[in-house]
């Protein structure tokens, strides 16, 4: 304010210009097919009629369309919503104070592609600011991070029932209602051509049977579509089955070598192929001998590689050692992930028992998927 008003417009004009890149980032509605909103900022002084606050200067800002300057109050709630959420937030993540964000149905006033815009600030803030959130909203929910997802139901019919609180690895035993959002998120998202392919889809047990295998693929570098899908459980493949027998989807299932998986394997080789051993073998494979997808890997380069501690002298399996601790199955398996992704970790990195294992079960889903194709 002690600048010249050349010097002081200047800078307004480049904080405008910069808040209004920074804000266009995210979100990505127009108006019409090409008007991008900006934000502006402007100072003004306060005139004579105001005689308290006469000569004082005071920020003014609008929301702008090229076009129009409108005050905020006179856009949408959605849009007011949207922007003084943005502004909060970009704020309280540039400070050094330590805060929780809680937020009850971020983005209800925005229609379905402006609230993926709302989860896509929501993922780039939480990096420096832990955010929780509540949604009825399928469109606030990731398929490829269910293991962030937590359920929120009632326990009876009572006002005073307790709450339940039911987390990723568990979601199979949540309500019908409870689970909407996720089952309505796979619909939307075969509609969209997103998630649920005509082709090439292999379901999976769980969610870290498909943060796996997308590690799997990438480590190998194999060069065969496979498009992944994970249920909440073996014994829920038949129902995701039947459905994408109805939608007229191909697919296969990969299972675990454990009582569960067997079980699902029989059952639905009775149910779906007239129990022909030879038209489910085209259709399923058990990931023999693999009681659970983290004994594909050595013990010691599970817990080198996958849970990043020194590996403990104990009989037990992988999988059973992740069910006796206590350890969450989908964080570690998509943290992996993460950091083949990030290229921390390269094939040559595993043991050579490691990586005869990954091709196997890596061959043995392509074989299985190509055996389709040459039907």
């Amino acid at each position: 304010m002690k600048a010249d008003l050349r010097s002081r417009s200047s800078s307004l004009k480049r904080a405008n210009q910069l808040i209004t890149r920074n804000f266009r980032t995210f979100w990505n509605q127009t108006i019409g097919r090409e008007i991008k909103l900006d934000l502006e900022c402007s100072i003004e002084v306060y005139r004579a009629e105001d005689s308290e606050k006469v000569g004082t200067p005071y920020l003014v800002f609008w929301i702008s369309d090229g076009l129009n300057k409108l005050y905020p109050r006179q856009r949408s709630q959605g849009v007011r919503w949207f922007i003084s959420f943005y502004l909060q937030m970009m704020a309280t993540g540039r400070t050094d104070t330590n805060q929780l964000f809680l937020l009850d149905e971020p983005g209800a006033h925005l229609h379905p592609r402006a609230q993926e815009d709302v989860l896509r600030l929501i993922n780039h803030l939480c990096k420096s600011v832990p955010i929780v959130y509540s949604t009825h909203s399928p469109h606030m929910i990731e398929y490829d991070k269910l293991y962030r997802v937590y359920g929120v139901q009632r326990e009876g019919d009572m006002d005073d029932s307790p709450t339940r609180i039911i987390d990723a690895n568990s979601l199979g035993s949540a309500s019908t209602d409870t689970l909407s959002p996720v089952l309505t998120i796979m619909g939307v998202d075969l509609s969209h051509q997103q998630v649920i392919k005509k082709s090439d889809n292999v379901l999976l047990e769980e969610i870290s049977g498909y943060y796996y295998l997308k590690a799997f693929w990438q480590l190998t570098k194999e060069g065969t579509t496979a498009h992944f899908l994970a249920a909440s459980g073996a014994s829920k493949i038949e129902t995701l089955a039947n459905l994408f027998i109805g939608w007229g989807l191909d697919f296969g299932i990969a299972l675990d070598d454990d009582n569960h998986g067997r079980a699902s394997f029989n059952s639905m080789k009775r149910n779906l192929f007239g129990d022909d051993e030879e038209r489910a073998g085209k259709r399923m494979i058990k990931l023999k001998p693999f009681k659970g997808i983290e004994d594909v890997f050595s013990k010691e380069d599970f817990f080198c590689f996958v849970l990043r501690e020194p590996p403990i002298e104990e009989a037990l399996s992988n999988s059973d050692y992740m069910k006796t601790n206590g350890r969450s199955k989908p964080v570690a398996a998509f943290q992996f992930l993460g950091r083949v992704r990030d290229g921390e970790i390269k094939f040559d990195d595993l043991s050579a028992e490691t990586r005869t294992n990954i091709k196997d079960v890596k061959d043995r889903i392509v074989k299985m998927l190509k055996t389709h194709k040459d039907r």
